[in-house]
């Protein structure tokens, strides 16, 4: 379900300007979550007639579906069937840990751009920043796979960027050690396909209030330390860097 959307974005969609579509309700309780609304279960109302009917009269040609995590909607091949309908280039934020159903919106030709959420480097990390006990690194490799697999089924790659909030102070080791086992796997990123690492926001509404005091996230935010990962990382492929200052 829509349940609020913005109408026009800059940033949202690399190399568009895109409206933005918000889906309700996530199957992560993330820490630093910055959209708890459109995760813990409130009264919400859905806008989706409101939505198609401002990008139908404005003519949009780029949508990015966010949440919550979009994949958990039942109705979510719908929405964006109605959109390709439309010819209108779809970017998709997911948390990874719904591969199949990516695969299904992937082989169906309704995507053009995915951002997938990396919690973490390890399931204990991933386990205890999502307070989600089933979610697994094995399964976002497995969402990553099919990603990577749609490119051989298809011939052409679909643009994807893996995104990283640095909310623990990982090293330049540690990502190295992420990259070998993308390798071990049989993943190859291309060169051109980015791991993008972001700062962990700390100013706004979050889902938990308490992680903002926390200590790992003190030390991940602190200037040494981010200039610090910066250059290290730079030294190595994929990575790229947003909102690091």
């Amino acid at each position: 379900m829509i349940v609020d959307f913005t109408p026009v974005s800059l940033i949202d969609f690399p190399g568009k300007v895109s409206s933005t579509a918000f889906i309700y309700g996530c199957n992560l309780r993330c820490r630093f979550c910055h959209n708890p609304e459109l995760v813990l279960p409130l009264s919400v109302y859905n806008v989706s007639n409101e939505f198609f009917d401002y990008i139908k009269k404005n003519n949009i040609n780029a949508v990015t579906i966010t949440g919550g995590e979009p994949l958990m909607d039942p109705r979510i091949a719908e929405i964006t069937e109605k959109l390709k309908d439309m010819k209108i280039s779809i970017k998709l934020d997911t948390n990874g840990s719904f591969p199949q159903k990516l695969k299904t919106l992937l082989r169906n030709g309704h995507l053009d751009y995915i951002a997938l959420d990396l919690k973490g480097l390890n399931t204990e990390d991933i386990q205890y920043v999502t307070r989600n006990r089933n979610y697994t690194l094995d399964i976002f490799l497995e969402t990553l796979n099919e990603i990577k697999s749609y490119e051989i089924h298809k011939g052409s790659s679909v643009n994807f960027e893996i995104r990283h909030t640095l909310w623990k102070t990982y090293s330049a080791a540690d990502f190295l050690k992420f990259l070998n086992l993308l390798k071990q796997k049989d993943i190859h990123l291309k060169n051109d396909q980015k791991i993008i690492i972001q700062k962990i926001n700390t100013n706004g509404k979050i889902l938990d209030k308490r992680f903002k005091n926390n200590d790992l996230v003190r030390k991940a935010i602190s200037k040494t330390y981010l200039k610090k990962i910066q250059q290290d990382l730079e030294k190595l492929p994929h990575f790229s860097f947003r909102s690091v200052t």
